[in-house]
């Protein structure tokens, strides 16, 4: 599921649970980022550990981290890319399209 939709689709419990009182704004955006972060963390890592070795890159350890921490990063940042986007595109079909 994309990100856009994930944030669309838990909208309504959202709000209904922030106007019950049952947690702020900031601490749904914190949690929700620190439970994405492992996905963010993992994926990438198996993403990079296969071709990397495959196409024959430099094989020294030290390479191999600084090249996954790379790829980690990217991600991180798209994510937060992603994040942002759907702050600006208020329509779910827009910035469906958009991403």
């Amino acid at each position: 599921m994309e990100l856009s939709q994930a944030i669309t689709g838990e909208l309504p419990i959202f709000l209904r649970e922030h106007f019950n009182g049952m947690y702020r704004t900031d601490v749904y955006f914190i949690s929700k980022s620190l439970a994405d972060l492992p996905l963010f963390i993992i994926l990438p890592f198996i993403f990079i550990s296969i071709p990397y070795f495959a196409i024959g890159l430099n094989p020294a350890a030290d390479r191999f981290f600084i090249a996954s921490g790379i790829i980690i990063l990217v991600a991180n940042v798209a994510s937060a890319f992603g994040k942002n986007l759907k702050k600006i595109y208020d329509y779910s079909i827009l910035d469906i399209t958009v991403l």
